[in-house]
């Protein structure tokens, strides 16, 4: 959910309520709180049904979102039509995350790599300062690390997020072991940020086994890791960044 420069809100989500078939849809209120919502549907990618939605407003109302359809895919609300889906890179469901910076200048996506150009489990950040017409070269947010013994990966999984301090994207995302195939639930995790300007780009634990009380996340099957699912805001005053996310009890 979001809100446009006047205060109505904007909501992405995935349904069957304008097509029998689900996929994701923008609804937008007609007015704040006048709950006289109109659905905009954006069609389907050229790999099937986009569903899990993510969105970012910019400064004239514009919608941007993405969404994931075998890979992820970003499209834009402008004026009422669809500019239409275009691929940006591969990952899995809800392992992507949009933002717009302060002043509206940067609109950044932080997502997870495509495994097919050999960066799965990376954490990689991209900003684009026309709307979403180009996108800069990826920065690496993280880069997965393999054990030579094992073989196993501590990278990145479902948790990233996005936001701005300023004209700085702010990203927090989970660290675990993984595999080709699959994940550890029960193994430690960790909670990272990263911001470009903040310890020389190098990203720091915010939460491990050190200050969070380790208990193995068994008995699930929503790939989740002890520490997990993160989510970044600022307040409107003093810049404060706030940071939420799951942990095993």
């Amino acid at each position: 959910i979001g809100g446009t420069s006047d205060g109505s809100a904007v909501i992405a989500n995935h349904n069957n309520s304008a097509k029998p078939t689900t996929r994701c849809t923008i609804i937008i209120d007609n007015s704040p709180f006048e709950n006289n919502f109109t659905e905009y549907d954006p069609d389907e990618t050229t790999t099937g049904q986009p569903l899990y939605p993510k969105l970012a407003i910019l400064p004239d109302n514009d919608v941007l979102i993405a969404a994931f359809s075998s890979d992820v895919y970003l499209n834009k609300l402008s004026g009422g039509i669809f500019s239409g889906w275009g691929l940006v890179g591969g990952g899995e469901p809800e392992t992507y995350s949009l933002a717009v910076s302060e002043n509206g200048s940067k609109i950044g996506l932080v997502c997870l790599g495509e495994p097919l150009a050999n960066q799965a489990h990376w954490v990689l950040y991209n900003e684009t300062t026309d709307g979403g017409l180009t996108w800069a070269p990826p920065t690496i947010v993280w880069q997965a690390y393999t054990d030579p013994g094992t073989g196993n990966i501590l990278g990145g999984f479902r948790g990233v997020n996005l936001s701005f301090n300023g004209e700085d994207p702010c990203v927090v995302f989970e660290v675990g072991w993984n595999t080709d195939a699959g994940y550890y639930p029960g193994l430690p995790s960790e909670i990272r940020f990263w911001s470009p300007n903040i310890n020389g780009g190098v990203s720091k634990i915010l939460a491990d086994s050190s200050n969070v009380p380790f208990y193995p996340n068994l008995g699930i099957t929503d790939q989740q890791f002890p520490l997990s699912r993160p989510v970044i805001g600022r307040s409107q005053s003093n810049d404060y960044l706030f940071v939420a996310f799951n942990a095993t009890t």
